[in-house]
């Protein structure tokens, strides 16, 4: 038995495409027969397997899927070819959906597309972009307008917030801690429980491990993890 239908009469436009608001034909996980949630262009964007869920004011759109008992709600949008599952849970915020969709990107609004993947227990919330062909898995938690793209990968206990960005084959791993405006680049990499914060620069194959912290600096090249 199917768990959700798109109700056909409530759908508005986002990008290019006409969205529909799903509705759950019966129990599972913490949802219950009835329950309205956001919006989906096909079913093919929802698994009808596990609990995964799209909540209220949350969009999926073209390939995207939300499947296994992810949660999508808030102001976020999937689409692309993304795909969030395992246990993720991604938050977008509050506020009047249209609103926001139509000038497409304040503070609270989160983003995942291009062939991107969110996975494990990971959660996201607050403005968080990830894009392209970047993956989150584990036990990452992601927040307050951090930009992940390209191929880089946050894994393990990794929290990444503020504006920080973490872009190319970039890897923030282990406990580790990437925050304010840093800007993880190239092939570098954070790991064990090191915080990398403010301004600072990490890029080619430089490594920050340890216990350490950096909170400046334009810092390059190839690095024994335990510097700084």
């Amino acid at each position: 038995m199917k768990k959700y239908k798109l109700l056909l009469n409530d759908f508005f436009n986002i990008c290019g495409k006409t969205v529909y608001r799903i509705v759950a034909l019966k129990d599972f996980g913490n949802i219950r027969k009835g329950d309205k949630g956001g919006f989906v262009e096909k079913e093919s964007n929802l698994s009808d397997e596990g609990d995964c869920w799209v909540g209220e004011s949350a969009v999926v759109i073209d390939n995207a899927v939300v499947k296994d008992n992810a949660f999508v709600d808030g102001f976020a949008v999937i689409h692309g070819y993304a795909a969030v599952c395992g246990n993720a849970v991604i938050h977008g915020g509050n506020g009047v959906l249209k609103t926001i969709y139509s000038e497409y990107g304040l503070n609270e609004y989160v983003e995942v597309g291009g062939m991107s993947t969110v996975s494990g227990n990971v959660l996201i919330r607050h403005g968080v972009k990830v894009f392209q062909n970047a993956k989150v898995t584990g036990n990452a938690r992601l927040s307050n307008r951090a930009l992940v793209k390209g191929y880089a990968e946050i894994s393990g206990n990794a929290n990444v917030s503020g504006c920080a960005r973490i872009v190319d084959h970039a890897t923030v791993c282990g406990s580790a801690t990437v925050k304010g405006n840093a800007f993880v680049k190239n092939s570098a990499v954070v790991n064990g429980y090191a915080i990398v914060s403010g301004s600072t620069v990490l890029m080619g194959s430089y490594v920050v491990g340890g216990r350490k912290r950096v909170s400046k600096g334009v810092l390059s090249g190839l690095r024994n993890p335990y510097y700084i």
